[in-house]
């Protein structure tokens, strides 16, 4: 039987799937999942390999296996596979090799046609390299559609698109992002509109990152030998756990997930709320971006059809909602998530048949899931099985992977995802039981935490506002005071011709020797003028008698005050330091952490320089003359309030029962 071959090879996982122009089917390429890890393995005898099989090797030989190398196409580093360099492309080359192997064998007859996808922000140069990856497997035809484009297309077997319609895709992966907007052409496929965007450094992998940082917080790494095998195991195990609770998490409120290191057993309970807190960053970068993308299209949003959701992470429902709250337009969830992209990639090679007839429903062959459906009529939500709350646990807790549908209207309400329950649960092996008290009794609603102002925040705030009050109201010098004018002269009317005048800023002599009084009658202070941006102390000397003095200038805003070295020195302390510190606090922001010694260490350096840039201020801009001790306290409340940012998003933790 002729037929396309689609495959979307993906950082995380890769899926592939087979069209005979009628309809597409997904073929298996794992043995409990449809997908396949985009993992590779080498072993000792120097054979590859590939998906399940490299996966099971992660733990104890990580060394041995590449993986996320799709984020590394276009790196000239090579990736080091078992002590040998490989580059991206030629992993790359690998798996797709493999994959393409495993559906001709299930099938039993090679392709007519393979088409592969890549991101649709993808600029040339990775473009060509993805050619190269494909010319390299020179056996069958092989072309490079974009990921959006057989999205849109899978998208359209199942609601009806009109021609000319334009839809926006947001396509959140395990390793990349990606958004778009397509129109339906009359031919039945779909065209790029604009300019597609994405993150290449963003996707469901970060999301398991932020969920691990957090439940990890309850380990003791001082006791852990990080040289154990059984710490390398465990820390897969508890990765694996954290993927899991990411995903429970997109049809439940709550997931435990167990942390077994150094012989100790600890549970941690993670809540939708938290997870959302934890992501809400990320997922607001993603929405930046698809607003950027809507724009450059020229479609006002208003004009969408809809807002397609594809790629595994999509589900997560904070996408939805806040997509819809902004858009105003529907967030339907594609069928098939993981999926759609290889399926629509299968049509997009078999030819225009696929795409202007309606699929029509064909009985799956064994080991197939097919995928046909009403054009029109959207399918049918799926009751959510909600699980009987226990009391007590054994071995870690096996969270589901919901397999997500969705409904959609043509109002600007979501689309409501609906998983349904899994059919087999991971088998881990048996730890020793711990007893768990429930919290509250069953069935009972969950409690709701009234939100507190975190209290690194609030002393923050109040470091900040005790050096404004220090910069605005400090003590001032009750000495008599000079001015000087535009020429920086001082009248030294009424005093003697034998006067002289010592100018010192911070104790410093600045006009050496002493300035004489001049046949005018002033102090020509001209030689200074360089370190004259404010206020300064002054001692008149004249006939064996002494006088403080402060100097001042006649025109507080003259353009001259902003050509001198404190000026500069103002200028470039504040300008590095907000730069210094926003780079470190942003990661901090972002992961929803505590700061590490490094970044405390250079948040305090860089509140220090913006101490210093604060007290500067206030003699530069505020024209006040501060003593020594109240400038050292400036520079102190600066520096606490600046380090202290370190701790101002850190989320509540809930209790840790261990």
């Amino acid at each position: 039987m002729a037929y396309s071959l689609g495959i979307d090879l993906g950082t995380t996982y890769t899926a592939a799937a087979v069209s005979d122009g009628r309809h597409a089917e997904i073929v298996p390429l794992g043995d409990r999942s449809p997908q396949a890890p985009s993992v590779i393995y080498k072993s000792p005898d120097g054979t590859f390999r590939y998906g399940e099989s490299a996966e099971r090797h992660a733990a104890t030989e990580p060394e041995r296996i590449a993986r996320e190398f799709k984020r590394r196409m276009g790196d000239q580093t090579p990736i080091f596979v078992a002590g040998t360099p490989m580059s991206a492309h030629a992993c790359s080359k690998a798996l797709l090799g493999w994959a393409i192997e495993q559906v001709v064998v299930g099938q039993g007859e090679p392709p007519d046609q393979v088409i592969v996808t890549c991101p649709a922000n993808w600029g040339p140069y990775r473009r060509e390299l993805m050619s190269q990856v494909t010319s390299l497997n020179a056996d069958y035809p092989i072309t490079v559609c974009t990921e959006p484009e057989a999205a849109a297309l899978h998208f359209a077997t199942s609601r009806r698109v009109a021609a000319d319609r334009p839809v926006a895709v947001y396509d959140l992966g395990g390793g990349t992002f990606d958004a778009a907007v397509l129109r339906r052409a009359p031919s039945g496929g779909f065209d790029v509109v604009g300019t597609p965007d994405g993150l290449e450094q963003l996707g469901g992998i970060d999301f398991d990152e932020a969920v691990f940082e957090r439940v990890s917080r309850v380990v003791d790494w001082d006791r852990i030998d990080p040289d154990d095998p059984d710490t390398l195991t465990g820390l897969a195990r508890l990765r694996r756990d954290c993927t899991e609770a990411k995903e429970w998490l997109s049809s439940e409120t709550e997931a435990v997930v167990p942390v077994l290191l150094g012989g100790r057993l600890s549970r941690v309970r993670l809540t939708r709320a938290e997870f959302n807190e934890l992501i809400g960053p990320l997922v607001d970068d993603t929405l930046e971006i698809l607003d950027r993308v809507i724009r450059r299209s020229g479609v006002a949003a208003s004009e969408l059809g809809a807002i397609v959701l594809v790629g595994g992470s999509s589900r997560v429902p904070l996408i939805s909602e806040r997509i819809t709250r902004r858009f105003g337009r529907p967030a339907v969830l594609s069928p098939q998530p993981k999926m759609c992209v290889a399926m629509g990639a299968a049509l997009i090679g078999a030819g225009p048949a696929a795409l202007t007839v309606s699929p029509t429903p064909a009985a799956s062959s064994p080991g197939r899931t097919s995928t046909t459906s009403d054009p029109i009529a959207p399918p049918k939500p799926v009751p959510v099985p909600t699980p009987a709350p226990a009391a007590r646990t054994a071995g870690p807790v096996a969270v589901a992977s919901p397999d997500i549908s969705s409904t959609s209207t043509d109002g600007p309400a979501a689309a409501v995802a609906t998983p349904p329950a899994r059919a087999a649960q991971r088998v881990e092996p048996p730890v020793p039981e711990v007893v768990v008290a429930p919290e509250r009794g069953a069935g009972a609603p969950p409690v709701r935490h009234r939100r507190q102002v975190p209290i690194y925040r609030l002393v923050s705030a109040l470091c900040a506002l005790a050096a404004v009050l220090l910069m605005a109201l400090g003590p001032q010098p009750q000495d008599p005071h000079r001015t000087w004018d535009t020429d920086f002269a001082v009248d030294a009317t009424g005093l003697p011709a034998d006067a002289r005048l010592a100018v010192t800023l911070f104790g410093i002599d600045v006009a050496r020797p002493t300035v004489p009084v001049t046949p005018a009658g002033s102090f020509d202070l001209g030689g200074s003028r360089v370190f004259l941006a404010g206020p300064v102390r002054g001692e008149i000397t004249a006939g064996g008698s002494t006088q403080d003095v402060v100097l001042r200038a006649a025109d507080r805003w003259h353009w001259t005050r902003w050509l001198t070295l404190p000026a500069a020195a103002l200028a470039l302390t504040a300008l590095f330091s907000f730069a210094y510190a926003e780079s470190i606090v942003a990661p901090i922001r972002r992961r929803r952490t505590r700061a590490t010694p490094g970044e405390l260490i250079g948040l305090i350096g860089s509140g220090l320089g913006l101490g210093v840039a604060a007290a500067l201020a206030a003699w530069v801009i505020g024209d006040r003359l501060l003593d020594p001790a109240v400038t050292l306290g400036i520079v102190v409340l600066v520096c606490a309030a600046v380090g202290l940012l370190a701790f101002a998003w850190l989320p509540r933790e809930p209790a840790a029962r261990s």
